[in-house]
């Protein structure tokens, strides 16, 4: 069974991000919209809900305070660190 747990949308930027339980894992998803369309997205596999959550926090608070394009955030979901 898959569902959403939280999702979290910048919508002038058109950037979100979102946290879905699948099974007994947990993804991060990464997504930008544009003129309402998805352009692009990217997401992760967890094997726990607590560090599914600390990568979503870090990019929940990079996507507040506008930190960050889309790249770099996506690298650092994807590796860990930012190019």
């Amino acid at each position: 069974m898959n569902y959403t747990l939280v999702h979290m949308e910048a919508v002038q930027r058109g950037d979100y991000i979102s946290i879905e339980k699948s099974g007994n894992k947990y993804l991060v998803f990464l997504g930008h919209k544009r003129d309402g369309e998805e352009s692009e997205f990217v997401h992760k596999e967890f094997d726990s809900l607590q560090a599914a959550y600390k990568v979503y926090e870090k990019l929940s608070s990079w996507l507040v305070f506008g930190l960050y394009s889309f790249k770099d955030r996506k690298s650092y979901l994807l590796t860990g660190t930012m190019d």
